[in-house]
Parts: structure tokens; sequence; C-alpha cells
């Protein structure tokens, strides 16, 4: 059964479950690491009840919890580079769960893959700053607030992309 032809309640659900999984991994790392794993999966379950509200400013705050949960994951995991990378693609994955919006027409993750792919190489960008510039903790903690800013960014630059601008008809 593929998403689209899924019952309606199942809409975005599969990204929520791989959003939930990877992000645990990271959180194994932290310490303490049940601290850590709960709060990824109750971020995340969060976030997915807000996102399925009628309410559009409480679909609004969705992104919130995932965001906070990837950002205490970065500072509570040890600074070290497959960490720092796991988180960052963590990052990515909220964006694609963000796309994932059950209240729309499935497929959101192939409209979105222009701004996934900016996010992702900015994302290559932050680790590789943090991870191969000889500067210690605070190098991955400026590429931590860095890649937090862009993710919010684009994300809310998915929520709505009006603020991105429209094209303009074509005068004759």
């Amino acid at each position: 059964m593929t998403v689209a032809a899924g019952p309606r309640w199942y809409r975005g659900l599969a990204s929520s479950v791989l959003l939930g999984a990877f992000l645990v991994v990271p959180a194994l790392a932290a310490r303490p690491a049940v601290a850590a794993v709960a709060l990824v999966l109750v971020a995340v379950a969060v976030g997915t009840v807000l996102r399925r509200q009628r309410a559009p400013r409480v679909r609004g705050l969705a992104l919130l919890p995932p965001v906070v949960a990837v950002g205490i994951l970065s500072l509570a995991v040890p600074p070290r580079p497959f960490e720092g990378l796991l988180i960052g693609v963590g990052a990515v994955l909220v964006l694609v769960w963000l796309a994932d919006d059950p209240r729309r027409q499935p497929r959101g993750v192939v409209r979105a893959v222009p701004s996934l792919v900016i996010a992702t190489l900015t994302v290559a960008l932050a680790w590789g700053s943090s991870s191969l510039v000889p500067t210690g903790g605070v190098g991955v903690g400026v590429a931590a607030f860095l890649l937090l800013a862009v993710v919010a960014l684009v994300g809310l630059l998915l929520v709505h992309p009006g603020l991105i601008g429209a094209e303009e008809a074509a005068s004759s």
C-alpha cells in the first residue's frame, strides 16, 4: 500500500517514524542517553500531533519540537565528527518531515527537493567546517547554531512559500 493509497490518518506518519528512528541513533551517544532518546521521541510525537491540528497557528508550531530536540542533541552529544554528521542529517530529515505534510497532496518531498539540496549543502558545509578545522568544541557549537538557524529558516520557507516571492505574469 502506497502513501497516496493509504487512509487519510496514515499520511505523514512514515516520515515521522523515519525522523524519530534516525534521531534516536545520535541520542544514544548523549549523556544521559535515556533522557535524550525520550526527548527525541516526545518531540517527534508532539510535532506530529501539532501538524495534524485544524488551526493554522497550531500547525505552525509543529516545527518547534523537532528543531529544539535537534538543538539539544547537538549540545548533548560529544563533539565527534560522526555524531555531528548524524545530527546534521537529522536536521535535513526534519525538513523532509516538514515537507511530508499530511494536509497536502502526497509527494511533497519531491516538490521540496530544491530546498532540501540547499539544506544538505549547508549541513555538509557546517559539518566540514566543524570537523576539519582544528578549533575544538567552539567550531562544533558555531556550526550547530548556524545549522539550526538555516533549518528553521528553510522550514519557514517550506511552510510559507509566498515569502520567497511569486513570479509576476509577463505582460504582452
